[in-house]
C-alpha cells in the first residue's frame, strides 16, 4: 500500500505549513485586536461587511514628546497607515467617541468632526489639562469593515497650539502603550475602564510589562480564556531558563476568580523576577493592556516576551533639600524622590503634624487621589511644595509610602515661625565603632552658626566646638575621627566638616589627655546644642567595640576599570582562582580602623600602628624564599567603604610585581597560589592587647587563560543551516569580560560571521549567528582572538545535514492492541508514530493510533509499537518516523498541535512514511467438554442464537471549540478534500 505514501506525505505538510502560517495571527470580530501599540495599532474583523465595529486605544502620554505644559485639545486618528483599503468612518458620529484621562471620561462634548478618507480627526470643546506618562484611552464606535481586512492605525493627540486640523508640521504627539508596553512606561494611576470603576487595584495584569512587587494586579476574562476552561482558579508559575529557551517552572501561587464574571485580583506581594499565568489544563495565558486574558498557547516549553510578566523591585528614597523651614519667608519645601520607577504615587503622613496641614502642604484640589498623596514625575526629580503660613511649629518626621508597593522612606522637617531660631541634631542617637569616624549633623534656622558640646565630665573627655554653615543649606555635618580624639595636641584635628562649604572652628578640650598609647572607649557620648547658652537639642553618639571579622576572594575583569567602591562591586563575582590577567580583589572586614587606614602606604608590611596587609605565595617553596606581592605599587588599587566596614584590595596580575628576596619586578606566574593575610599586631596598636593578633587570611591562585567551545561527540561546534544558532562555551576569565567569537570559512563560499558577547556569572559565553545562507556540511573555524588565549580557541565547526530517516512496515496480523514496525533508521534518534488510514482524509492528530518509545539515533528494528487506540477492524497502518525536536525524549506532536517533534523529512521535503494492510484476527472459540448423559432424553428444538449486530462505530473526536481548535479543524477539512481530489485525479 506504498503507492499511496507521496500522497499522504504532500497532505500531512501542507497541513502544517498553513497551521505554521495561521498561528502567528488572531482575527477579532467586531473589536480591536489588542496588540502591543507603540503609536501604531492593529485592528480587524473576520467578517467582510460587518458593522458596528468599536475601536479602543488605551496608553499613555511619551514624556519625551508631551510638553506637561500643553494641553490635549485636538485627537487625529489615521485608521490606515499602510496605505491599503481602509475602514467605513461614513457612520461614526460624536456620539460614537469616547475619551477618558486618567479613567475618568471627558464629557464636554466634541465639535469639528471630520472624516477624510480613512482619518477621523475631532476636537475636544474644552482643552484638557495633560502630563506624560498620563493615560488616555480612546473608543470609536460604528466604524464598518467593507473588505474584511486588518489595518494598522497611527493616534496622534494636539495640543492647543494646533492651528487647524490637518497641519501636520507641529504639535504632533504619539501615544505609546498603556500598562508598560515597553520597558520604560508604567501603568499609574491604575488605569479604569468602562465597567473597572471603583475596582480596589494597583495596575492591570499585562503580558511583556513590567509591574512593582506589592502592586494589587487586576485581570478579567479569566473564566474563558481559552474557550475550554470550567475551573475558577488559573495558575502563576515562575519563568525557568533551561537550555536559553524561558519554561514554565515552579508553581507559585493558585488565583481564585468569579466564575460569573471571569474577574480577579492578583497579588505580587514576595514576587520578583518573570511570571507566567497557566489555566487549570496547563494553557498559556496573556494579559493585556486592560488586563483581558487570553489563550496563548499549550507550549510551556518556549515562552515568549509577550507571554511572560516581569515583578520589579522598586528602589524608593525620599528627603528633604532643606530640613529647617520658617513658615511665611522661606515655607517652599523641597523633596528629592529618587526611584528605579519613572511614575507613581506616594502617600505622605506624619505621627506629629496633622492631616489638614499635610493636605494644604502636599495635597492638591485637581486631583483624584485618595488621601494625601502626591504623584511623582520621574525616577530622580525634586519636587517643590509650600508650607501653609499658620503651620504649627515644632520637628517632625514625616513619612512617605508609595502606594500600591509599600515601599517607603522618613525624614525629619523642622518648621519655625518668622523671627525663631533654632538648632537641633539630625537624628537622637548616632552609631559608630572607635576608631572610626562618626559623623552627626547639626540642623540650623535662621542662623549660620551654633555651639555643640560633645562629652562630659563621666566619659572624662568634654570638647566644645563652633559650626558654621557656610552654603546656607540649613545644615552642617561634623566628621569626627574618634582614633585622634581625646591625645592629640590639637584637638581640632579630631574634627572637620564633611561639605568644604562649611567649617567647625573653635574647638576645645576641657578634659585630660588620654595617653597616647590609648584611644577613647567604647561608651555614650552625649552631644548638645546651643545658642549663646541656650540648650537648644540633645543627642547621643555611641561608640561600640571595634572587630576584625572577614577576608573572602572576588575577582574582577582585566578590562575594567572602577573608579569608586559602587563600581567596583557592580563588576566582581566570588572566586578564588583567578586568570592570568585579570583582577583580583581581596575584601576585608573590620571596624574600627576608618580613622587611620585611609591609604596602601597604611597597610603595607611596616604600615600604620601595627595594621598590614601580606601577600605571600604559598606552598612549598624548596629552598629559597617565596615571592611576595607588595600592596603599595602600581597594579594594586585600594577602595574603602566605611559606611559597610570594608576594605577592598586590587591586584591587576598583569599590572603587578613580585619579589623574591632581593629579586624585584617578578611577574605573577599561572599556576602560583598567593596567602592574603590581614593582620593587627596588639603590641604596636591601642585597639588590640598587648601579646596579641587579630588575623583574617583568605587566598587565590592564578591560572592559565582558558576557553573551550561547546561541541558534539565529534569535537564539531555544530549548527544547523538557519538563523538564530547558537555558538557557545565556558572559560575561566572574569564574569563581565567581553568576549569576540568569530566563525570563519575559506572554502568555495568564504564568509566571516562575528559576535561580541560577556561571560555570564557563572563562565558560560554565548554568541548568536545566522547560517540560514550557508549550505548544510559546510566546515568552518571557530575562534576567540586577542583574548590571550593560546590558538584563540580555534575549534573547527560544521554545519549539520538535514536529519534523515527511513522506515519499513509489513503487511501483518494483529490482535489491534499493537502494531510492528519492521525496521527504521532515525539520523538523530526520535519516534516511530502509527496513523490509520483517515490520514489519507486530513486527519493528522486523530489519525494517531499509538507511538514508540523514545528511538536512540540509529538503526532499529523489529519495533512494536503498543496501540492507545487498538484497531477493532483491519485496516490501513502507517508508519511515520518523528524526530524529538525540543530534546525531552517524549512525544509532544499532537499535544503541541504539531509545534514540536515535527516528522522527518526527505531531500525533496516530503514526509517519510511507509503503509501496510493490518489485519485484526478472531480468535476461535475453544469448545466446551461435552457431558455423558446418564440417559437419552428427548431432544428439544434448539434455541437459535440471536444475530450478533454489526458493531456502531465510535465517532472520531471532534476539535474543542476554542482559539485555534476551529482553525485546525478547517484546515483538516480542506486538506481531504484537496486528497480526494488527488485520488479523482
Amino acid at each position: 500500500m506504498t503507492g499511496t505514501n507521496t500522497k499522504v506525505r504532500s497532505i500531512f505538510l501542507t497541513v502544517l505549513m498553513v497551521l505554521s502560517v495561521f498561528a502567528g495571527t488572531v482575527a477579532f470580530a467586531g473589536s480591536a485586536a489588542a496588540a502591543d501599540i507603540g503609536g501604531n495599532h492593529v485592528i480587524s474583523d473576520d467578517a467582510a461587511g460587518a458593522a458596528g465595529v468599536t475601536y479602543n486605544h488605551s496608553a499613555t502620554v511619551d514624556p519625551a514628546s508631551w510638553d506637561d505644559s500643553e494641553e490635549l485639545q485636538y485627537v487625529e486618528i489615521d485608521f490606515n497607515s499602510t496605505g491599503t483599503t481602509g475602514p467605513d468612518l461614513a457612520s461614526v458620529t460624536e456620539s460614537d467617541i469616547t475619551v477618558l484621562i486618567n479613567g475618568t471620561e471627558y464629557t464636554d462634548g466634541y465639535s469639528s468632526l471630520s472624516k477624510s478618507g480613512d482619518t477621523l480627526s475631532f476636537t475636544l470643546s474644552n482643552s484638557q489639562d495633560l502630563d506624560g506618562n498620563e493615560n488616555v484611552s480612546i473608543a470609536v464606535g460604528d466604524i464598518k469593515n467593507p473588505s474584511g481586512g486588518t489595518y494598522t492605525q497611527v493616534t496622534e493627540l494636539k495640543n492647543t497650539g494646533e492651528v487647524t486640523q490637518d497641519t501636520m508640521t507641529n504639535g504632533q504627539y504619539t501615544i505609546v502603550a498603556s500598562g508598560g508596553g515597553s520597558t520604560t512606561t508604567d501603568q499609574d494611576p491604575p488605569y479604569e475602564g468602562p465597567g473597572q470603576e471603583g475596582r480596589d487595584y494597583d495596575a492591570t495584569y499585562q503580558t511583556g510589562a513590567n509591574r512593582w512587587v506589592g502592586q494589587t494586579l487586576f485581570a478579567q476574562n479569566l473564566n474563558n480564556a481559552d474557550g475550554n476552561d470550567t475551573d475558577t482558579v488559573v495558575e502563576l508559575h515562575e519563568v525557568e531558563t533551561v537550555s536559553s529557551s524561558k519554561v514554565v517552572g515552579d508553581l507559585v501561587t493558585e488565583v481564585s476568580y468569579d466564575s460569573s464574571t471571569g474577574e480577579a485580583l492578583i497579588s505580587t506581594s514576595g514576587l520578583s523576577g518573570e511570571y507566567v499565568l497557566t489555566d487549570g489544563n496547563g494553557a498559556v495565558l496573556a494579559g493585556a493592556a486592560d488586563g483581558t486574558i487570553t489563550y496563548s498557547s499549550t507550549n510551556q516549553n518556549s515562552l515568549s516576551s509577550g507571554e511572560i510578566i516581569t515583578i520589579v523591585n522598586q528602589d524608593f528614597s525620599a528627603s528633604f533639600g532643606d530640613n529647617s523651614v520658617t513658615r511665611g519667608a522661606n515655607n517652599d519645601v523641597e523633596v528629592s524622590f529618587e526611584s528605579n520607577r519613572a511614575k507613581y504615587n506616594v502617600t505622605v503622613s506624619s505621627s506629629g503634624l496633622n492631616e489638614d496641614v499635610l493636605n494644604d502642604t502636599f495635597g492638591d484640589a485637581d486631583t483624584t487621589l485618595d488621601g494625601v498623596q502626591v504623584q511623582v514625575s520621574g525616577n530622580d526629580v525634586t519636587q517643590s511644595y509650600t508650607l501653609p503660613s499658620d503651620a504649627p511649629t515644632g520637628n517632625y518626621t514625616i513619612d512617605f509610602e508609595v502606594v500600591g508597593t509599600g515601599d517607603s522612606d522618613s525624614d525629619f522637617l523642622t518648621i519655625s515661625a518668622p523671627g525663631d531660631k533654632s538648632a537641633s541634631f539630625g537624628q537622637a542617637v548616632y552609631s559608630e565603632e572607635r576608631g572610626d569616624v562618626a559623623e552627626f549633623t547639626v540642623n540650623l534656622n535662621q542662623d549660620s552658626t551654633a555651639d555643640v558640646q560633645i562629652g562630659g565630665d563621666d566619659v572624662n573627655y568634654n570638647v566644645s566646638l563652633t559650626v558654621e554653615d557656610g552654603d546656607d543649606d540649613g545644615q552642617v555635618t561634623v566628621e569626627w575621627n574618634t582614633d585622634k580624639a581625646g591625645y592629640m595636641t590639637n584637638e581640632g584635628t579630631a574634627f572637620e566638616a564633611a561639605d568644604s562649604d562649611d567649617a567647625v572652628t573653635n574647638v576645645r578640650r576641657f578634659s585630660n589627655r588620654i595617653p597616647s598609647d590609648s584611644r577613647l572607649s567604647a561608651a555614650d557620648y552625649d552631644l548638645a546644642v546651643s545658642f549663646d547658652g541656650d540648650e537648644q537639642d540633645v543627642a547621643v553618639v555611641t561608640l561600640n567595640a571595634r572587630s576584625t571579622d572577614s577576608a573572602q576572594q572576588w575577582v574582577a575583569p582585566g578590562s575594567s576599570s572602577p573608579g569608586n567602591t559602587t563600581e567596583l562591586l557592580d563588576v566582581v563575582t566570588q572566586r578564588d582562582n583567578v586568570a592570568l590577567g585579570d583582577k583580583t580583589v581581596t575584601q576585608i572586614t573590620a571596624s574600627g580602623i576608618f580613622g587611620y587606614i585611609t591609604s596602601l602606604d597604611d597597610l603595607d608590611e611596616a604600615g600604620n600602628d601595627g595594621v598590614s596587609v601580606t601577600i605571600e605565595e604559598a606552598g612549598d617553596t624548596i629552598n629559597r624564599e617565596p615571592k611576595e606581592i607588595s600592596v603599595n605599587q602600581n597594579g594594586v588599587e585600594l577602595f574603602v567603604d566605611a559606611e559597610n566596614n570594608q576594605h577592598f584590595i586590587v591586584v591587576d596580575t598583569d599590572e603587578a610585581t613580585a619579589r623574591r628576596g632581593t629579586q624585584t619586578g617578578l611577574a605573577i606566574e599561572e599556576g602560583e597560589t598567593y596567602n592574603v593575610t590581614f593582620e593587627i599586631d596588639g603590641d604596636e596598636n591601642p585597639y588590640v592587647d598587648e601579646d596579641e593578633t587579630e588575623e583574617v587570611s583568605t587566598q587565590f591562585t592564578v591560572e592559565e587563560r582558558t576557553a573551550e567551545f561547546d561541541t558534539a561527540a565529534d569535537g564539531n561546534v555544530t549548527v544547523d543551516s538557519a538563523a538564530d544558532q547558537q555558538i557557545s562555551g565556558t572559560t575561566n576569565l572574569a564574569p563581565g569580560t567581553e568576549l569576540t567569537i568569530r566563525a570563519r570559512s575559506t572554502g568555495d563560499s568564504p564568509f566571516l560571521k562575528s559576535n561580541t558577547t560577556e561571560v555570564g556569572p557563572n563562565g558560560t559565553f554565548s554568541g548568536t549567528f545566522d547560517f540560514s545562507n550557508v549550505s548544510q556540511d559546510t566546515q568552518f573555524t571557530v575562534t576567540i582572538p586577542n583574548r590571550g588565549f593560546e590558538d584563540n580557541v580555534e575549534t573547527p565547526g560544521i554545519v549539520a545535514p538535514a536529519p534523515t530517516a527511513t522506515v519499513t512496515i509489513n503487511d501483518q496480523t494483529s490482535d489491534g492492541t499493537t502494531a510492528t514496525v519492521a525496521s527504521a533508521t532515525l539520523s538523530d534518534g526520535g519516534f516511530i508514530t502509527i496513523h490509520d488510514g483517515t490520514l489519507a482524509d486530513g486527519a493528522v492528530f486523530d489519525s494517531v493510533r499509538g507511538t514508540s518509545a523514545y528511538l536512540e539515533a540509529g538503526s532499529h528494528s523489529d519495533i512494536t509499537v503498543t496501540l492507545d487506540t487498538p484497531y477493532t477492524e483491519s485496516g490501513t497502518a502507517i508508519a511515520m518516523p518523528h524526530l524529538d525536536t525540543n530534546g525531552n525524549e517524549a512525544y509532544d506532536f499532537v499535544t503541541s498541535e504539531g509545534a514540536e517533534d515535527g516528522p522527518y523529512t526527505n531531500d525533496a521535503g516530503d514526509i517519510v512514511t511507509d503503509s501496510a494492510s493490518l489485519t485484526v484476527a478472531t480468535p476461535t472459540p475453544t469448545p466446551s467438554a461435552t457431558p455423558t448423559p446418564e440417559s437419552t432424553p428427548t431432544p428439544e428444538e434448539p434455541t437459535p442464537s440471536p444475530t450478533p449486530e454489526e458493531p456502531t462505530p465510535s465517532p472520531s473526536p471532534t476539535p474543542t471549540d476554542g482559539p485555534g481548535f476551529g482553525l485546525v479543524a478547517a484546515l483538516i477539512a480542506l486538506a481531504g478534500a484537496a486528497l480526494l481530489a488527488l485520488r479523482r485525479d
